[in-house]
């Protein structure tokens, strides 16, 4: 009996005292598969809604692991005619167990919130808050001691153990921020970041028995640029710095990218961490699903904390659009007048002004639609319609497959529009991106979108206040030629501009 009580209090002993050691914010290698444990900011970033997690086994000694489990969801707020991203809301949970019997158990649930400035063309900032709800403790239930122990039959486990531990459990509330900025390109591809982040900014109390201890605050910052980029390949450096306690860990590392025909791409990853680990890892995406597998390799034959650490993660992503819903007038019809006895009133019919002046044409390159007429009803209620279209414009901007930049020429061509808006502030415009078939529909969703927005974009830059712009993309949906030539599908590749009041 001695025994046993000495060998689960030595026990008890060397498993608080580990998980002292790594009471702080706790990061997994492959942090890309949890943001909000990084940055409550990256839930405000993108218009992408995201569910997935990630699963870690590591080493620390005979018999001794830690396993840990998140699983994450996010879902982004976006503005009325898909013209940006004005927030997003996302929910985390981890599950943490240590010791050979997993008697030291860490769950957690996190709210993240996040509120987006955009600073810019192609640029976004994100402030964000989090609230966590832990409890850590300790479970012995699966312990066997000498109180379960019959003679001449031996142990039987549905009996008490004598032990208990419930002083040794605890709950608490975790508050972080942070702000996050990012930059990215016309394909909507990251090419640069930064992010700075705040958790335990309460300071909860964390120890079991000292009510004194609290848990210092963690401080985080993210940072990373596209080195270069040479046809489907591209090299990203980035570095993850966190400090507590006085105590400053480094993440440093690169991914390289190549991007695969299918739509989807590959990523090789390194990482160096403070204390002579190495990281390597993979990660393949497809569609709208992406996984990542890691592993964990000590060069400190001293550091007995990590003894190798393999890591699984997922993810699903789709994009998140609002329903784009004509301008609607409403007009009160004054009450009726009394008929002349003679004349006959006809119903009037209204039509759309004269043909505007049209935007200079790159040679072979635009179609012109006629004008369309709008009729309204007379009635005793009230009457509702679309804006009246001025113009409907084919702009063949020669994209290149599977890119949505805009070359000098694009530019040149779009500066007529621009100057014709300029010239009348009444005048509005919507922007529609579409592609050929080539690929998954959902990334040609993703690509017109890209196209639409550079094209907004450019005219933002020009002067154009962007409350007069909207971009909508239409995937391959709407071709206008076959996709069974190179010819028919370049003709595919294109934005229209519906010029309207």
């Amino acid at each position: 009996m001695r025994f046993n009580r000495t060998f689960t209090f030595t026990f008890l002993i060397l498993t608080f005292v580990i998980q002292e050691a790594t009471a702080q914010q706790f990061n997994f290698s492959q942090y890309s598969f949890t943001d909000q444990r990084i940055n409550p900011a990256l839930v405000g970033i993108g218009n992408y809604w995201k569910f997935g997690g990630i699963h870690r086994e590591q080493k620390t000694g005979p018999d001794f692991d830690i396993l840990s489990t998140s699983i994450s969801a996010s879902y982004p707020f976006v503005k009325a005619n898909n013209a940006g991203t004005f927030g997003g809301l996302g929910i985390t949970l981890l599950d943490d167990k240590a010791g050979s019997s997993k008697a030291f158990k860490v769950q957690e649930v996190g709210l993240s919130y996040a509120m987006q400035v955009r600073t810019g063309i192609n640029q976004q900032l994100a402030l964000g808050a989090s609230i966590f709800r832990q409890t850590r403790g300790f479970d012995f239930d699966h312990l066997i001691t000498n109180f379960q122990y019959i003679p001449d039959r031996g142990f039987d486990t549905s009996l008490d153990n004598g032990e208990n531990f419930e002083e040794l459990n605890r709950s608490f509330t975790r508050i972080g921020v942070g702000a996050h900025w990012e930059n990215r390109d016309v394909n909507d591809q990251r090419s640069g970041h930064f992010g700075i982040s705040v958790f335990d900014l309460n300071q909860p109390v964390e120890a079991f028995i000292d009510s004194t201890t609290k848990m210092d605050p963690t401080y985080y910052l993210s940072a990373g640029f596209r080195a270069f980029s040479v046809g489907q390949l591209s090299f990203y450096p980035e570095a993850l710095i966190s400090h507590v306690n006085g105590q400053t860990s480094y993440y440093l590392g690169a991914n390289a990218r190549y991007g695969l025909q299918n739509g989807g791409y590959l990523v090789l990853q390194g990482q160096y961490l403070t204390g002579g680990e190495v990281v390597a890892g993979i990660q393949f995406a497809k569609k709208d699903f992406r996984i990542g597998v890691s592993y964990d390799i000590s060069l400190n034959n001293a550091n007995s904390g990590n003894q190798g650490a393999f890591e699984f993660g997922f993810e699903f992503t789709g994009l998140v659009k609002s329903k784009s819903k004509p301008e609607k007038l409403k007009r009160t019809t004054p009450a009726p007048q009394p008929k002349p006895p003679v004349e006959e009133v006809q119903q009037d019919t209204v039509q759309t002004p004269t043909e505007p002046p049209v935007i200079p044409n790159e040679e072979n390159d635009e179609e012109q639609e006629p004008k369309e007429e709008v009729k309204t009803e007379t009635g005793a209620q009230d009457l509702e319609f679309e804006p009246i279209i001025v113009e409907r414009i084919t702009k063949r901007l020669g994209f290149e497959f599977n890119k949505a930049n805009l070359n000098d020429s694009m530019k040149a061509n779009l500066d007529g529009l621009s100057k014709k808006l300029k010239d009348d502030p009444q005048l509005r415009v919507t922007v529609y991106g579409h592609t050929d078939s080539i690929g998954d529909e959902d990334v040609n969703a993703r690509l017109s979108d890209a196209r639409a927005n550079a094209v907004r974009g450019y005219l933002i830059s020009s002067g154009i206040s962007a409350n007069r712009i909207k971009a909508e993309g239409k995937g391959e949906l709407e071709p206008v030629s076959s996709n069974s030539t190179a010819k028919g599908r370049a003709l595919n590749r294109r934005v229209e501009l519906i010029i309207h009041r």
